[in-house]
């Protein structure tokens, strides 16, 4: 990997971040000298970066007028939600009859590290919280052993992510997390119980979505 491409890869890693985490706010204009200026990067890598986020769903190119965060609509979200909830029990049910020893173990210490977050948390906890909880969910459908699978999850999950993140900023009380369904949803895993696992995966994501769909509504950010 020579150095050019090197650089656009970390400008593509910048950027996504600040997409995800709201540093850059939902139809707002991405203007490449700015960003250049921002990150000491020349315009040419920040430019190919943000070409390339425009084939992930969270930049888009209007012509003429360069480039833009995506903006959000309450429809899109919608979609993305069903499209990750049919991976995410696709991926569950391959996992459940794949998963061996090694699979267990690590849903389990997943488990105990996003517990003691939600147990102690506070602000200062959010991004350990996020990693946290997107590691244990990751542990239990990576037993699928499917790269393909898992590539087209992660395509979905950092669409929902985006919404999601953006909705935990506008949420000023974060201790209704749910510790107790976590565990469920291990003790579930473990013990191979597909029904129990898709019942509890569906809940948790259906109440990930109103609470984006609350918070976003409060934020002014949906669109219809």
């Amino acid at each position: 990997m020579n150095d050019d491409t090197t650089l656009v890869d970390n400008c593509f890693q910048i950027l996504k971040k600040g997409i995800i985490t709201g540093m850059f706010a939902p139809g707002e204009k991405l203007r490449v000298q700015s960003l250049s200026a921002t990150f000491d990067i020349g315009p040419t890598p920040i430019r190919e970066a943000l070409s390339r986020l425009s084939t992930t769903g969270l930049v888009e190119i209007k012509s003429n007028r360069g480039f833009y965060v995506k903006t959000i609509s309450e429809s899109e979200i919608l979609d993305i939600y069903e499209t990750f909830k049919d991976i995410e029990l696709l991926a569950i049910e391959k996992a459940l009859l794949k998963g061996d020893s090694n699979w267990e173990a690590n849903i389990l210490a997943k488990l105990h590290k996003l517990s003691s977050i939600e147990k102690d948390y506070d602000e200062s906890k959010l991004d350990d919280l996020i990693k946290a909880n997107f590691d244990f969910h990751y542990s239990i459908i990576e037993g699928c052993l499917s790269p393909c699978l898992l590539n087209l999850r992660q395509s979905v999950y950092q669409l929902f992510d985006r919404y999601c993140y953006l909705s935990l900023l506008h949420i000023d009380d974060l201790s209704t997390l749910n510790s107790k369904e976590h565990r469920q949803m291990a003790d579930a895993a473990l013990a191979r119980d597909k029904e129990k696992l898709f019942k509890l995966t569906t809940s948790h994501l259906q109440k990930s979505l109103k609470a984006v769909l609350k918070a976003l509504q409060v934020a002014g950010f949906s669109h219809g």
